[in-house]
């Protein structure tokens, strides 16, 4: 839903104007969509409300493609630069979902290359919660 409404958000392509975007799900299409757009992620935050997890992301119009990007930043995002309790927690969520989802798509046909690629952003998810070398995020 977010992504339909920055599609046509043309005013949004102006590196005076700074987005904080606020997805409630599917962040991985919002940060495909801004890699795919030319805005730069210049950072994110995670936090919690009645049990709920949530994360915002802070981007601006850049007009560069970062399309070069892995296709894991899409479901990391610059989370892993902010690893507080929630950011982890939140990152732990995205593993469990796509293994769930790698998991079915393997059973079905262990070639599947969408499977393949999930257990490869899966690990570049985990790697990304085992680094203890990122900032703390407020």
């Amino acid at each position: 839903m977010i992504v339909e409404i920055l599609k046509n958000c043309d005013w949004i392509c102006n590196a005076n104007k700074r987005l904080i975007i606020q997805p409630m799900s599917r962040a991985e299409e919002v940060r495909q969509f801004f890699m795919q757009n030319g805005f730069k992620i210049l950072a994110e935050n995670a936090t919690i409300d009645s049990d709920r997890l949530y994360i915002a992301i802070n981007a601006v119009y850049s007009g560069k493609s970062y399309s070069n990007l892995p296709i894991s930043y899409a479901y990391i995002g610059k989370l892993c630069e902010c690893q507080n309790t929630y950011a982890k927690e939140y990152l732990q969520n995205q593993i469990a979902r796509l293994k769930k989802r790698a998991d079915a798509l393997y059973k079905i046909n262990n070639d599947d290359y969408k499977a393949q690629e999930l257990y490869t952003i899966i690990s570049d998810i985990e790697r990304c919660v085992k680094d203890d070398n990122s900032k703390k995020c407020v």
